[in-house]
């Protein structure tokens, strides 16, 4: 079956391997320009990785999903809390929804949880936060129950943070 994928000077027919291969090179790059602060230009290629994803793998694909996760991170880098927020949530509502993808809903909700953080939407933060402990207990995966617990440190440091600043 072949697709068509758009290139600099025009349209490339190939193969599913080949479409899939490019999205993963779309991500890739992605994630090369985040490291040299080009949020926009990556967010535009993680947009497109996962469009590929999508039509490759289907929306609920573990490939997807980290594409969206992905997609999420340079949102929330590029201060785009809401379009970073409601990408982690599909991310989260979508792997709900899939077999085997609970240990990515921890980093899901991990993230998710630093996300409100940053957005200084602390109460949502703290239960993120709390839900990925949850899972990672009954996963019984330590390092991760850890990585939960220091989110919520993260809530507590930042609430100390705004007290402070009110009482002044």
């Amino acid at each position: 079956m072949a697709k068509k994928v758009e290139e600099a000077g025009g349209v490339l027919e190939c193969d599913t391997n080949t479409l899939a291969l490019h999205g993963l090179a779309l991500q890739s790059y992605a994630r090369f320009l985040m490291k040299k602060k080009q949020f926009q230009h990556a967010i535009k290629l993680y947009k497109q990785s996962l469009d590929i994803a999508r039509e490759v793998y289907g929306a609920d694909h573990p490939q997807a999903l980290v594409v969206l996760n992905d997609l999420a991170s340079a949102y929330v880098t590029n201060k785009q809390f809401k379009e970073g927020i409601e990408s982690y949530q599909e991310a989260i509502n979508r792997a709900e929804n899939s077999d085997g993808a609970d240990d990515s809903l921890i980093a899901f909700y991990y993230n998710l949880g630093e996300a409100c953080i940053m957005s200084k939407d602390l109460a949502s933060a703290r239960e993120y936060c709390n839900k990925c402990i949850e899972i990672a207990r009954r996963l019984q995966i330590p390092s991760l129950i850890q990585t939960g617990e220091q989110c919520l440190r993260d809530v507590e440091q930042v609430e100390a943070t705004l007290a402070s600043k009110d009482s002044s």
